[in-house]
This record gives C-alpha cells, structure tokens and sequence, in this order.
C-alpha cells in the first residue's frame, strides 16, 4: 500500500482556539479574519498571551470541533487503499511544559473519531518535512517539503494568498475540500 500522511488542524477540523480567543478577549472573530498561521497573535503582547494560556491549558480543544466536510468519510475510504499516518503537531509553544495534555487530547479525538485507523500510526511532531511519503496532505506548504511523492495542500484562512506559480514551484496540488481530495487519490 502506498503511504499517505494527514495532517489534522485546518485538514480534518478546526479546533475550538478561535472560540477561546473570542471568549477571552470578548470579540467575535472568525478564521475568515485572519491571513496568518498564529491567530494568537491577535492576543497582543506575550504577557496577555501567557494569561491566555494559562486560562485555557487544561481544555480539551477536540471535544466540540468543526470537521470539514467529508474529512470522515473520505479518510476511510483512503483507509482501505493507503496505508494512513496521522501527522500531526500537538505542543503549545507558550506552553511548552504543560503541552503533554495536548498530546492526549489530541490522541484521544482521534481514536474516538477514526476507529478504522491504526493508532500506532499517530505522529505527533513539529517537524514534518523529515518524512518519506507517498502522498501527504497538509495545509501550511513547509511541511509538505519532504521526500514526498504528491503533496496535496488544503486551502485554509493562512494560505489562501499563497500564489499559484508558488504552488507549482513547489510541485503542490491546492484543494478546498475533501471531495476534491477523493477525486484525486481515489
């Protein structure tokens, strides 16, 4: 079987962040809003930042997420022509010593939700583009850099302006949904 890597924030789901974000600063953002990878930035300064953190650093952001559509139903489809791997970033930056319960949240979502797939092949990591796949689908294109035979990236609020000939530099395939990524790998 081949080998597919799938990233799950912005991929799979949108975690519950931009909701905390609004519920502590009072606002009503959406991810439309933003153009960049870190939403927090919109938190301001590191101390605001850090009294943030240390607020929601025991909530578990997968229990009531956004799946995209599809995500579900296409990923057990794949299942059973590719070999998956999760690939997947779990630490907290302003938060790098309480970030384990991350790791778990986020592996416990997924067990709930993709029953059909091996958990030995979750992958929690920061750095992805040290992976040898043939098909991986992420959507911040740095990850999508490694020894990978076709990338597939998922258009999302941080990478909409990311222009087509940079896309084609780069050999990346840019998909907005995951009837498009069934048409492509199935």
């Amino acid at each position: 079987m081949k080998k597919l890597l799938i990233d799950v924030d912005e991929v799979i789901c949108h975690p519950t962040l931009m909701q905390e974000i609004n519920n502590f600063l009072g606002t009503d953002y959406q991810l439309t809003d933003f153009t960049t990878y870190y939403i927090d930035d919109v938190l301001g300064d590191d101390e605001n930042k850090q009294k943030f953190y240390e607020i929601i650093k025991n909530k578990n952001m997968y229990e009531n997420v956004e799946f995209l559509d599809g995500a579900i139903e296409t990923i057990e489809k794949l299942s059973k022509v590719y070999d998956i791997y999760i690939c997947s970033a779990c630490a907290m930056f302003c938060l790098l010593e309480d970030s384990g319960i991350y790791f778990k949240y986020k592996y416990d979502f997924l067990l709930k939700h993709f029953p059909f797939l091996n958990p030995e092949h979750f992958i929690f990591t920061g750095g992805k583009n040290i992976f040898k796949a043939d098909v991986m689908i992420d959507d911040r294109p740095k990850n999508l850099m490694g020894d990978i035979g076709t990338r597939i990236m998922m258009l999302s609020y941080h990478n909409r302006d990311i222009s087509d000939e940079e896309l084609e530099k780069n050999n990346i395939i840019k998909v907005s949904s995951w009837a498009e990524i069934e048409k492509i790998l199935l």
